[in-house]
C-alpha cells in the first residue's frame, strides 16, 4: 500500500497508521511521515491483491482470505415475494405488506446489492367506517386520555401535525388545555394519513408512503378542486354568498336561528346561526366583511359538537385540527377569517356569538362543490362559473423561410 500512497500523493508518503478502525480495502488513506495525524485519501480502494492483513488481500473493496484461484464478484438476486400480510385496519383506508430477500443468491465478494425495494405495499379495506368520521390520528392520541400524564397531570389530548416532514409519521399531541405539544416517542399506526394536507398518502412502518388518489402506492394521480381523480374541474362549481343579520331578542319567528353553548362560569350564551356549508366542500373560506366585536362559531351537523369557539370565549388567531382536516383562523385588525382546504366529511353550521346586541353580523363565504353535491342556491348565494384552465400544445413545424440559414417555428 505504502507504493500506492507514492503514487497517488507523492515522494515520503505512506499507509495512514494514525487511525486502523477503518476497513483498509474500503478506501485507500496515506499521510507523510512529517504530519502522519493529517490522513489523505482520493476515496478509492487500494488495488485488486494488496496485502490487506496476513493471510489476507483486498478483493472489490473487501479483505478476504488468499485463494489459490481470485473469486469473483456474485451480484445479489431477491427471492420470490411472500404473501400479502393482513390489513392494518378494518375500514377506514388500511395497508397490507408483502416482502421479499436479497438471498438469491447474497452478494458476495464486492458483488452488488438487489435493487429495487424489500418491502411492497397495498392499500385495503378503503371504505369510509360506518357512522360519524373519525379521525384515525385523533383516535390515537385520545386513547392516551385516561392514562398518559403529562406535568403530573392527565389531559385530553388532540392530534398535531409537526412542520418537519421527517416527523410527521411520528405520534404528536397537544393538550387541549395548555396547548403543550407532546412526542409520544411512538410511530403512529400502519394506515394513519400523513398529512392533513393529503387525504391519501399513509404512514407504514414509521415512513410516509406516497398514494395517488386512485388508492395505489406510488400513483401520481390527484385529485380535481372539487375531489374528481384525475378530473379536469368540469364538474366543479364554486359557491360563493353574503349573510348579514342583526341580533335581537328572539322572537316566536326568529328564535329557530338562535342556540345556545355553555360558556363556563357565566352559563349560557346566546349564538346566531348564519348558514351551512355541506359536506363535499373543499378550499372553504369564510371571512367577515367588517370589523365586528362578535366571534365566529363553527358546529359540527353531524355530531353537534363546536369545532371553534366552543364556549365562546375570545378569540384567538390558531391553526387547529378537527373533522380530520386542518384548519386556519385568523383574528386581524378585528375582522375573522377561517379557511380549510377540505373537502368537508360532514356539513357545518357558521354562527356568530354577539357580544352586544342590534350590532349587525356581516360574513362572506365561498367554496368549491362538485355539480352532484351542489345544495339548493338560496337568495344569499351565487353560483359561479369555474374559470377555465388552459395548457400549451405543440403544433406541427412551419415550412423553413429559407433554402440555408433560415428558421422555422411552430
Amino acid at each position: 500500500m505504502d507504493e500506492q500512497c507514492r503514487f497517488d500523493f507523492g515522494v515520503g508518503y505512506k499507509t495512514c497508521t494514525a487511525f486502523r478502525t477503518f476497513d483498509p480495502c474500503k478506501q485507500l488513506w496515506c499521510s507523510h511521515p512529517d504530519n502522519p495525524y493529517f490522513c489523505k485519501t482520493k476515496k478509492g480502494p487500494p488495488l485488486d491483491g494488496t496485502e490487506c492483513s496476513p493471510g489476507k488481500w483486498c478483493f472489490k473493496g473487501h479483505c478476504i482470505w488468499k485463494m489459490s484461484e481470485q473469486p469473483y464478484s456474485q451480484d445479489g438476486s431477491w427471492s420470490s415475494w411472500s404473501k400479502f400480510g393482513s390489513c392494518s385496519r378494518t375500514c377506514g383506508g388500511g395497508v397490507r405488506s408483502r416482502s421479499r430477500s436479497c438471498d438469491n443468491p447474497p452478494p458476495a465478494y464486492g458483488g452488488r446489492h438487489c435493487p429495487g425495494a424489500t418491502y411492497e405495499y397495498q392499500v385495503c379495506n378503503a371504505e369510509e367506517c360506518p357512522g360519524p368520521y373519525q379521525d384515525f390520528r385523533a383516535q390515537q392520541c385520545s386513547k392516551r386520555n385516561s392514562y398518559y400524564t403529562h406535568q403530573n397531570s392527565k389531559h385530553a389530548w388532540l392530534p398535531y401535525e409537526h412542520h418537519d416532514d421527517a416527523q410527521k409519521c411520528e405520534l404528536i399531541c397537544q393538550s387541549e388545555g395548555t396547548g403543550d405539544v407532546v412526542f409520544m416517542n411512538q410511530v403512529v399506526h400502519d394506515g394513519t394519513r400523513c398529512s392533513y394536507r393529503d387525504p391519501y398518502s399513509i404512514c407504514v412502518r414509521g415512513e410516509c408512503v406516497h398514494v395517488g388518489c386512485d388508492k395505489e402506492v406510488g400513483s401520481l394521480k390527484q385529485d380535481d378542486k372539487c375531489g374528481v381523480c384525475g378530473g379536469d374541474n368540469s364538474h366543479c362549481r364554486t359557491v360563493k354568498g353574503t349573510l348579514a343579520k342583526t341580533p335581537k331578542q328572539p322572537g316566536e319567528r326568529a328564535g329557530r336561528a338562535w342556540e345556545r353553548i355553555q360558556s363556563g362560569s357565566a352559563g349560557f350564551k346566546r349564538v346566531l346561526k348564519m348558514f351551512e356549508i355541506p359536506a363535499g366542500a373543499r378550499h372553504l373560506q369564510i371571512e367577515e366583511m367588517e370589523p365586528a366585536s362578535h366571534s365566529i362559531a363553527v358546529k359540527n351537523q353531524a355530531t353537534g359538537n363546536f369545532i371553534l369557539n366552543a364556549k365562546g370565549k375570545e378569540a384567538k388567531s390558531q391553526v387547529f385540527i378537527e373533522m380530520g382536516l386542518e384548519w386556519e383562523y385568523t383574528v386581524e385588525h378585528g375582522k375573522e377569517s377561517l379557511k380549510t382546504s377540505g373537502p368537508l366529511h360532514e356539513a357545518i353550521s357558521v354562527l356568530v356569538i354577539p357580544q352586544e346586541e342590534e350590532v349587525r353580523s356581516s360574513l362572506m363565504y365561498r367554496y368549491i362543490i362538485h355539480e352532484d353535491l351542489l345544495p339548493m342556491i338560496g337568495n344569499n348565494n351565487v353560483l359561479l362559473e369555474e374559470m377555465d384552465s388552459y395548457e400549451w400544445a405543440l403544433k406541427s413545424w412551419s415550412q423553413c423561410s429559407k433554402a440555408c440559414g433560415g428558421e422555422k417555428c411552430r
